[in-house]
């Protein structure tokens, strides 16, 4: 620590406790009276309605998507409005919001050509997370270190071809 502080100013170390919640790099960190952590971004979620003048909005449980309609390009206002949204989405989505990756990823690939549509996203991602500011990442501290299982999606052409073929971790 003393040679991180001569190079940078660093804050008080602090110690996550039951009673002493903190955030760090925008990810808010509570520990739960049974010693699981909970990782949100309720904060942040909260600015987003706000700066939308969303905040009474009602949310919904889902995001429904409806099919592509025909192409209506998006003037240059709207475009950096809809990729301040994917951003904005993406933030969320890569750090403790899963659940929002698949749409973000389509609001970013239909921006550029499906104007409304998009739009018409943007809302309802919003709406969902109105009503589901509190979800996150709930780390246990029961279960076994040897219980880990990952996937991948990699690997839709086939095995055949040169994509990255699929992977299946499985211990215990």
């Amino acid at each position: 620590l003393a040679a991180l502080a001569a190079v940078w100013t660093l804050d008080k170390e602090m110690i996550l406790t039951v009673k002493t919640p903190f955030t760090f790099l925008g990810i808010e960190m509570v520990m739960q009276p049974n010693g699981d952590i909970l990782l949100h971004q309720r904060s942040f979620i909260d600015m987003l309605l706000e700066k939308y003048g969303l905040t009474r909005l009602k949310g919904n449980t889902t995001v429904q998507i409806d099919k592509l309609p025909e192409e209506k390009i998006p003037d240059a206002a709207q475009l950096k409005k809809l990729q301040c949204h994917s951003g904005e989405f993406n933030w969320l989505a890569t750090r403790t919001r899963l659940d929002l990756s698949y749409y973000t990823s389509l609001l970013a690939s239909a921006s550029s050509k499906h104007a409304d549509w998009s739009q018409e996203l943007v809302n309802k991602i919003l709406r969902f997370l109105a009503s589901t500011k509190d979800q996150g990442i709930l780390i246990t501290c029961s279960g076994n270190l040897a219980d880990l299982i990952a996937w991948s999606d990699a690997g839709y052409a086939g095995s055949d071809t040169r994509s990255q073929s699929g992977l299946v971790i499985s211990f215990g």
